[in-house]
């Protein structure tokens, strides 16, 4: 009996221990706030969270998590964030200024990256975009370090700025279905030497012929990143 008692007890203590270990996967102390009219949640910012690598569950309260606010996590000293495929909405600044982000991970669901996102994110060096992004927002990786860049084929449009000032960028493919490359996207990537557009065809430069094709990725990388060429609107004619 005695022998059957400390079975049970030690199986109890596991199994609190790997409950207990499963909530310090999600990050606590987070602020939410339901959004209006729905039964969904949304990250409001870091609230009294300590840990500097974050881990977003995907519901909270019973509900699912579906979006993080404005400039959530702005100007914080967050290491790493792993986002849940259930957000659907990243706002604006949501990690801009944070100096020392050198992770993320964003959800497969997520369609816009909205304007500043990651601005200022020096220490930012890989990140993956998700297929099922359709527009990059102005200045939304300005300044960070990212050094390969790979832009999926679903995304149609690159905002003003969206890649300024990417001083460690050395490699960038562009998908077939971006259409609109608007002004500075790519100013001051010193060290590009490589840009590659999947379907090279039917581009135009405002108030500019191009000199030769969009073939060669040397060539494109000069375009891009040259003062004449990269302060004009860069759009591709269906």
């Amino acid at each position: 009996m005695k022998r059957l008692i400390c079975i049970l007890i030690i199986c109890l203590v596991a199994l609190t221990t790997l409950s207990l270990a499963a909530c310090t996967d999600e990050t606590q102390g987070l602020l939410y706030e339901q959004i209006a009219g729905k039964k969904e949640y949304s990250v409001l910012d870091l609230g009294t969270a300590t840990s500097k690598n974050i881990v977003i569950p995907s519901e909270y309260n019973g509900l699912p998590v579906t979006a993080i606010s404005d400039k959530a996590f702005k100007g914080t000293d967050i290491i790493s964030v792993t986002i849940p495929d259930s957000v659907k909405e990243i706002g604006k600044e949501a990690f801009s200024d944070c100096s020392t982000l050198e992770s993320v991970k964003l959800p497969i669901n997520l369609e816009n990256i909205q304007s500043g996102m990651f601005t200022n994110c020096g220490e930012l060096k890989e990140l993956i975009i998700p297929n099922n992004v359709k527009t990059i927002g102005a200045l939304a990786f300005k300044g960070t370090g990212i050094k390969n860049l790979i832009i999926p084929d679903n995304v149609e449009y690159i905002g003003f700025e969206a890649f300024c000032g990417c001083v460690q960028l050395e490699t960038v493919i562009i998908g077939r279905n971006v259409s609109i490359i608007q002004l500075n996207a790519f100013l001051y990537c010193f060290n590009l030497k490589s840009a590659t557009f999947v379907d090279s065809s039917n581009w135009n430069i405002t108030g500019i012929v191009l000199e030769g094709n969009l073939d060669d990725p040397q060539k494109v990388a000069s375009y891009l990143t040259d003062e004449d060429y990269c302060k004009r609107i860069w759009q591709k004619n269906n």
